[in-house]
């Protein structure tokens, strides 16, 4: 049995050169094992900067590469939900970017998917371990018993916490009707919820809350 899991990332960007690559490589738990992205000048650079051998053409051919134990999802959201449904079915853990999928719509029929017995499926919402967030919890009094609750979420735009932390490489070989694609069907799906005739400011306040405001879960 191996001493630590081999892992490969479908999506190679910000986020995951961020956070998910750097711990990874720094935890001896895992081993980065193979790599996918839209990009070829991404999957090279990354390759290269953390010395993966294997790098796939699709996240299917990813999904289906029987040496690996545990898939990450870290693609735009518009497509979590089927690459989260074909991930549990190929048997290997799976960790997904929140949100799991944009629309409760496309969460229920996933949430049926048989999964093999000590399979893991972790959506990332990882404040809900954080040592403040678990002091607040404890504080906090029954659920039952609270009458109202006010948060405050204070949030900025990525690039001035980016700037802060590590360089981001940022591919130009993404090709451009993909990008489109990617945006027209991400409309499509934040309106199958909040409307047709929704304005975009809500639009993008669904979206944010789906993801950067919910670090909790």
């Amino acid at each position: 049995m191996s001493p630590y899991l081999k892992v490969g990332l479908i999506g190679l960007g910000e986020v995951a050169q961020l956070m998910h690559l750097p711990l990874l490589a720094d935890d001896p738990c895992f081993s980065i094992a193979a790599i996918t992205d839209v990009s070829p000048s991404l999957v090279e650079y990354i390759a290269q900067r953390y010395g993966v051998a294997k790098r796939h053409e699709s996240a299917d051919a990813l999904i289906a590469d029987d040496g690996l134990d545990a898939v990450f999802i870290l693609t735009p959201d518009h497509l979590h939900a089927e690459l989260l449904e074909r991930a549990i079915r190929s048997g290997k853990h799976v960790f997904v970017e929140k949100p799991a999928c944009l629309t409760a719509a496309q969460l229920e029929p996933i949430l049926s998917v048989p999964r093999r017995p000590g399979q893991v499926v972790f959506v990332g919402y990882m404040r809900r371990f954080s040592r403040a967030f678990l002091e607040l919890k404890r504080r906090l009094p029954p659920l039952d018993a609270n009458r109202h609750v006010r948060i405050r979420d204070i949030i900025r735009e990525a690039p001035y916490f980016v700037a802060q932390t590590r360089n981001v490489f940022r591919p130009a070989d993404v090709p451009a009707e993909l990008i489109a694609e990617g945006r027209a069907r991400t409309q499509v799906m934040l309106r199958s919820v909040m409307g047709d005739d929704c304005p975009p400011d809500a639009l993008r306040a669904y979206q944010v809350l789906t993801g950067l405001s919910s670090h909790m879960g």
